[in-house]
């Protein structure tokens, strides 16, 4: 219970950090293989491409993503090698509803902390194949 309650905090959080910084969202992104990502809770992840910085919001909530296990289930759907796209691709098996853009961090307030998180580092990098 305690978990959860976490959970749905870190997951308020988000939400309500992409309507404080008004963040845009884009239709897709590229990225470079192998997709890397950082868990931030069981909704959102945070990916860095050379093009810049971006929260991705899946459609349901995939705790696949904060686990280093793989499953048959989590194959992904991709339309392009080096592209993700909102609505139709997936990462770790769970479709992409939203992708964010998130502003330079020198330029704007600090992220809400990942679930679980005090002020220690989040979670780390989870590697994403095809």
């Amino acid at each position: 219970a305690r978990r959860e309650a976490q959970m749905q905090a870190s997951i308020d959080e988000t939400y309500a950090y992409i309507e404080g910084n008004q963040l845009a969202t884009v239709n897709h992104f590229r990225f470079q293989h192998p997709l890397r990502y950082e868990y931030h809770n069981d909704l959102f992840i945070v990916v860095e491409t050379y093009g810049g910085a971006y929260l991705v919001e899946m459609r349901r909530r995939c705790p696949e993503l904060g686990s280093r296990d793989i499953y048959l289930d989590m194959a992904d759907i991709r339309s392009s090698q080096n592209m993700v796209r909102a609505g139709i691709d997936t990462i770790r098996g769970c479709r992409i509803e939203s992708i964010y853009v998130l502003p330079a961090m020198a330029d704007s307030a600090e992220p809400p902390h990942a679930a679980g998180e005090n002020d220690e580092e989040a979670s780390g990098e989870n590697d994403e194949q095809d």
